[in-house]
């Protein structure tokens, strides 16, 4: 059985593991679907306001790395993994955010900080800032700042904290308390002379000075500290002393400045504090046995782990702390080393990051009650990380794909799309091997070589659950997220809506930030009219705070469906639904990520997992037969359950399993269905394109720039006669009748059996319960339900 030992390196995976023969029945999915099913009607909107807000962030976690990580998690465990659930999987509401920043179409961790922390879209490579800011500029801060729901949450008499793997300096953290016209400034001796005499303060100075923050555990305390200041734990390496040449010691600036404060930096240091007699808590310190990233935005290197407390213990630590208060709490947890590792191309790395996050999101549900906490997690953007390679069930995430390359050498089920994973020895690719692959160092390969791995452009997913966690819904921006838990909480610019307090505090000092909002406005367009109204953080707010009002308006409609429509984009993965909304845009001579698509409308959302019972990466057959028959079957068959073997027509009988397509023509011809007849040889399913049904070649699509080439075929990072599916799961988005049980991730065949619910067709055919209830007047007759399945890599 694997380790998983989060402080020391023992991170071995068995060997290739099988799926239980019950997976084999159609009995186990069916029985499975029902109890999601009971679950999803069961499932009410908790419309109490939050006392307290834990927002977790994994740096860099797109959803390829979130499905990679709950297979690894499975086989550290020893199973198979694919069945495997994250403890972020379980909370029931989700959506999916849009992560571009105004200026980049591929967006950095500042400006989605300032998004889902400060609640307006900003440019990237600024801090706490609105789109006005120019990066570098430091006289272009003033006027332009905006303040974080962290900030607000500590004005309403809440405590706030902040835990980080990387330092409390760094991006995604500093977006939490500074406003800075380059992230880089960690300290002044980082900044540019100009912007020092323009008067602009550098990241760790505003991290004691702007927001009186009770908890602070994370990296970086070289910025605050002199130069030549020696380090405690490392005195003699010359490294890790200080670097500020103000000569100011910030972490004594704090502990002289707060009551009961404490500072520690190791794991022993934080095992010694008293949660009841400390009020505010400063720490640094490294989590993990590795170093993912040769780059200096690095942390120092440790010589051990077991000196330092993993991000379980800080989160577990930051909440005991913080929740002495009566008024409630904001906590902010980053797993910042998933984006080291997926920057150097160790993948390995950052899925390590990845499941210790997912353990302190479990922790902290252990210590909160989704009664009065609403807990939100969500990534700043994704990377260009994807896994493949038609693997078998029970792979190695790790491992090696079944067959070889056109070049004949091996290669791995997780590639880069770039980064220095590209590699050319003796004219040739070289091959992967076992067990080097399964390294914690090993490098897997990329298709372009760059010093250092990118983000990518695609929607991430937010999770939610408790007070409001229902706003989290359908396809939104990224500042979505900053208003909703401002609303959940009561904070400003919502501090005045029914059910919070009437009045706010008295005085909340100087202020930079916009007005904020008095009443919700009506649902802005999507689309953006122009750069200049980016900039004014009015636009974003207007917009969130319609979003939000669309969501109060969102009712479930509880009656039965009479016609159903399912979409299937097939492999119109997470990336493609981005990609494809920025080409229709473009095509009309606007920007690209701002504007909709048509499924972007749809209200309600959920992930699918793709996986066949006898394939980590799935094809369309078995695909096909669990969204359309509601049962997982085995790679290559079709409508049949995992019994039946590819190839074996002798185990097509007694092996069939009926489609909603087939169960509807039941319902409204009353036909039936012969178990002895085998199973047809054309596909029980069918693939729309714009609408016409069967398999057809594309239209002609319109005209593309000439620079752009119709068949134009980017670079690959392996030499395959065609690209392989990749493994990750799908989105769902869905309107009409019962669309609001797709919700949460759920397995693929859970997609057949909430359309047969929804129109009452076997084996779900007792609809008396559902003929009237709220929510029925004005409801659409059609359950329209985009299945967005087995996503290609491209």
């Amino acid at each position: 059985m694997g380790m998983l030992d989060p402080q020391g390196c023992t991170w071995r995976l068995p060997a290739l593991l099988s799926p239980p023969d019950a997976e084999k029945t159609p009995g186990y999915w069916n029985k499975g679907a029902r109890r999601r099913l009971e679950l999803a009607l069961a499932l009410q909107p908790a419309a109490q306001r939050a006392k307290n807000i834990i927002l977790f962030m994994g740096d860099g976690m797109g959803l390829s790395t979130m499905s990679a990580a709950r297979i690894y998690k499975g086989q550290l465990a020893g199973a198979s993994g694919e069945e495997s659930v994250l403890a972020m999987e379980t909370f029931p509401h989700m959506a999916l955010a849009k992560t571009y920043t105004i200026d980049r179409q591929v967006p950095d961790s500042a400006g989605t900080g300032t998004a889902y922390l400060c609640g307006v879209k900003a440019n990237a490579k600024t801090l706490g800032l609105s789109g006005a800011a120019v990066y570098g500029k430091c006289h272009t801060t003033f006027g332009n700042e905006v303040d974080s729901v962290l900030h607000r949450a500590r004005l309403a008499g809440k405590s706030v904290g902040i835990v980080t793997t990387t330092r409390v300096q760094h991006a995604s953290p500093g977006a939490a308390y500074a406003h800075s016209a380059s992230r880089s400034w960690y300290a002044d001796a980082n900044m540019p002379k100009e912007a020092l005499q323009d008067g602009c303060k550098d990241i760790a100075y505003q991290l004691v000075h702007n927001t009186d923050i009770n908890v602070i555990l994370g990296g970086g305390r070289m910025y605050m500290t002199p130069r030549q200041t020696p380090d405690p734990e490392y005195p003699e390496d010359p490294d890790q002393n200080g670097t500020r040449k103000d000569g100011r010691n910030l972490i004594a600036e704090w502990l002289s400045a707060k009551q009961g404060a404490r500072y520690v930096w190791d794991k022993k240091g934080l095992d010694a504090v008293k949660d009841d007699s400390v009020s505010h808590l400063m720490g640094r310190s490294i989590t993990g046995c590795f170093l993912p990233s040769p780059v200096a935005m690095l942390p120092p290197p440790l010589s051990g782990g077991s000196t330092d407390p993993s991000i379980v213990e800080m989160t577990e630590k930051a909440i005991r702390i913080l929740r002495r208060n009566p008024k409630g709490f904001f906590l902010f947890v980053e797993g910042g080393r998933i984006d080291h590792g997926h920057h150097s191309g160790r993948a390995k790395q950052a899925l390590m990051e990845a499941v210790m996050l997912d353990r302190a999101v479990a922790r902290a549900g252990e210590l909160t009650s989704p009664a009065d906490t609403l807990t939100v997690v969500t990534a700043d953007h994704s990377h260009v990380f994807t896994f493949g390679g038609s693997t078998p069930r029970g792979n190695s995430i790790f491992g090696l794909a079944p067959k070889k390359a056109k070049d004949k050498r091996a290669y791995t089920s997780i590639l880069y799309g770039n980064g220095p994973g590209y590699s050319i020895r003796d004219g040739a690719r070289p091959a992967a091997s076992l067990p080097a692959a399964e390294d914690k160092d090993y490098r897997q390969q990329a298709a372009v070589p760059l010093e250092t791995e990118t983000h990518s452009g695609e929607d991430v997913v937010v999770l939610a659950q408790g007070p409001m966690a229902h706003l989290f819904h359908g396809v939104q921006e990224q500042h979505y997220i900053a208003h909703t838990m401002a609303y959940a909480a009561c904070l400003e610019p919502y501090a005045t809506e029914p059910g919070c307090r009437a009045a706010r505090r008295a005085s909340h000092g100087p202020r930079c930030s916009p007005q904020p909002l008095l009443a919700l406005l009506a649902l802005c367009m999507a689309a953006l009219t122009g750069r200049a109204e980016e900039e004014n953080p009015s636009f974003w707010y207007k917009q969130a705070a319609a979003a939000i009002d669309a969501s109060f308006n969102i009712q479930p409609r509880i009656h039965e469906a009479k016609n159903l429509i399912i979409f299937l984009g097939d492999g119109f993965g997470v990336p493609s639904i981005t990609a494809t909304r920025i080409l229709k845009a473009q095509q009309q001579g606007k920007l690209g990520p701002e504007t909709p698509l048509a499924l972007d409308a749809f209200p309600y959302m959920a992930l699918s997992k793709t996986y066949n019972v006898d394939r980590h990466v799935p094809d369309s057959a078995g695909t096909g037969t669990a969204y359309l028959c509601g049962v997982k079957g085995n790679y290559k068959t079709i409508g049949v359950s995992a019994a039946a073997r590819y190839g074996e027509c002798s185990t097509t009988f007694g092996n069939e399993v009926i489609s909603v397509m087939e169960r509807a023509r039941k319902a409204v011809y009353g036909l039936t269905w012969t178990q002895k007849q085998p199973v047809r040889t054309q596909r029980p399913w069918l693939v729309w394109w714009g609408g016409a049904g069967g398999h057809h070649c594309p239209p002609s699509p319109p005209s593309l720039p000439s620079t752009v080439q119709f068949d134009y075929q980017p670079q690959a990072a392996v030499p395959l006669e065609s690209e392989t599916h990749g493994g990750e799961d799908v989105a769902i988005l869905a309107k009409g009748p019962m669309a609001h049980l797709f919700h949460g991730v759920q397995e693929q065949t859970y997609v057949a059996h909430a359309m047969a619910y929804a129109a009452c067709i076997e084996p779900y055919t007792d609809c008396r319960q559902r003929n009237s209830g709220p929510g029925t007047r004005g409801a659409p007759l059609a359950l329209l339900l985009p299945a967005l399945l087995l996503h290609l890599f491209r």
